[in-house]
């Protein structure tokens, strides 16, 4: 038997169903539902499982528990939690972002922390949290606040930040500097260790997309056996005044206060990150983003994953000059390499197997604004509409004539206004996020796990996701056509 007939024959004997008039309403025969029940046989289709589920009056967290474990059967267990790490780790960097309201602990009483001893023992997850939010916010009365984090991406303490975070709005004098460190799981059993290290950047993705100041770097488990540094410190929020050490499971903490215990620890925590891989790079200017392009090797194959539209590649040095602002600092060296990148680009469109996502909303926020996602908007100004059509018109011109596959994705992935960005390929994957109005924030991953993984879901990307590369095209040469006779119909 397998994982999806263990839990069909669970429910069929627990609910004392007839096989034979399951198998009618089902539309297969009796010997065909006895032998799917057995796990002799699997299920022809997902819709055959929405049927079993209809008739057995399934919830719809039943329905979704069973479609899952017939997924796993289908796919393999392993193909199957790949793909489903992937998919939620692309669904948060491209999804809406809920409105956080201020957790409970935020509104205790200030006596609880507010002349703590020496040395504070703290037991209790609702104690953890609370000491964290009193330190923060302890620390965010000095002109210059800094918070150094050793700690695993725990939702509870990523929504915290976020709250603490937000109630200092972006363009205050003293926005609170944060230094994250995580551990990454060492490469012991490769498939599980890279589904948990995706796993953990996406805990940590609501942080990194809204939360201004927010740096982030990480090591694998494995220095820690050979790191007494990493062996003492345990888990660790730093503040000038305060050191907060946690144990693994956020149940029990020791608060120090002793200016000379404080001091070690930062000084300890410094010495360390010399250990750890850097995540994440704020993009100040135009010259961060050349370097980030730089950065990319554009190998045999890759992914572009924009859900705006990724038709930046097709500016030539005419657009280029034309729309970005004449007052822009070193502008002749900044347009020369721009182009040297785009052309770059361009040209390795038309030999690589790549595989471009991009959205049909992001499209005709294009055709629309003129802006083109992904760009310093401060730096160039919105592109006319007569030259939205040309880029346009170049861009479908260039797929035509390459081997990429253009899928559109379909919109209820995520959301589609956003001008995050994915560029992937075998040696480097680059996430531009942009949710923090004035904040451009890159991730920069060389995990060879978790780049095989994201490549692997990617160049293999399911119909229910995006739709298929022919009637991508055609939706694009459609909104081509439509707004062409808007724009004759305007003269």
């Amino acid at each position: 038997m397998n994982v999806f007939s263990i839990h069909l024959s669970s429910i069929v004997l627990r609910k004392e169903i007839n096989i034979t008039q399951m198998a009618a309403f089902c539309k297969i025969d009796r010997s065909s539902m006895y032998k799917i029940i057995h796990g002799t046989r699997k299920p022809s289709s997902e819709s055959l499982v929405e049927l079993i589920s209809l008739y057995l009056k399934l919830t719809p967290e039943e329905s979704s528990l069973l479609m899952e474990n017939y997924r796993i059967v289908q796919m393999g267990e392993e193909k199957y939690c790949r793909r489903k790490a992937a998919m939620a780790f692309l669904k948060k960097c491209f999804a809406d972002n809920p409105v956080l309201s201020p957790p409970s602990y935020l509104s205790l009483p200030d006596s609880l922390f507010g002349e703590m001893k020496d040395i504070e023992v703290l037991s209790g997850k609702s104690s953890i949290l609370g000491a964290i939010a009193s330190i923060f916010l302890e620390e965010r009365k000095h002109s210059s606040p800094s918070v150094l984090i050793r700690m695993k991406p725990d939702e509870m303490v990523i929504d915290l930040i976020r709250t603490l975070c937000e109630q200092n709005p972006p363009g205050q004098d003293n926005p609170i500097q944060i230094q994250h460190i995580v551990a990454a799981d060492e490469k012991k059993e490769l498939m599980k260790s890279d589904i948990n290290n995706l796993n953990l950047l996406c805990t940590l993705l609501p942080a990194l997309m809204n939360v201004p100041h927010y740096d982030l770097r990480y090591f694998y488990a494995n220095l820690s056996t050979g790191n007494t540094c990493f062996a003492f410190m345990l888990y660790a929020v730093i503040t000038r005044n305060c050191v907060l050490q946690v144990s693994e499971n956020l149940e029990f903490g020791i608060l120090h206060r002793q200016p000379e215990i404080v001091e070690f620890f930062r000084n300890t925590y410094t010495d360390i990150l010399g250990g750890c891989i850097p995540v994440t790079m704020e993009i100040r200017d135009i010259r961060d983003m050349l370097y980030c392009g730089s950065q990319r090797r554009n190998g045999n194959s890759f992914v572009t994953f924009h859900m705006g539209f990724c038709m930046s590649y097709m500016v030539d040095e005419y657009l280029l000059e034309k729309y970005v602002k004449k007052d822009l600092p070193n502008r002749s060296f900044l347009l020369k390499a721009a182009l040297e990148i785009n052309e770059k680009d361009r040209q390795h469109f038309k030999t690589a197997q790549a595989t471009i996502i991009i959205s049909h909303k992001g499209i005709i926020d294009f055709m629309k604004t003129g802006i083109l996602p992904g760009g310093p908007t401060e730096l160039r100004s919105p592109i006319e509409p007569s030259d939205r059509l040309l880029l346009l018109k170049k861009y479908i011109e260039m797929i035509r004539s390459c081997p990429a596959a253009l899928h559109i994705i379909r919109e209820p992935f995520g959301s589609t206004s956003s001008g995050n960005q994915l560029w992937l390929d075998e040696s480097l994957a680059i996430i531009l996020l942009q949710n923090i109005p004035g904040v451009r924030r890159v991730l920069m991953l060389r995990d060879p796990g978790l780049l095989s993984l994201l490549n692997d879901f990617l160049h293999n990307i399911p119909e229910d996701i995006c739709i298929p590369p022919a009637e991508s095209l055609e939706i694009l040469q459609d909104i081509y056509t439509e707004y062409s006779k808007k724009a004759t119909a305007a003269d």
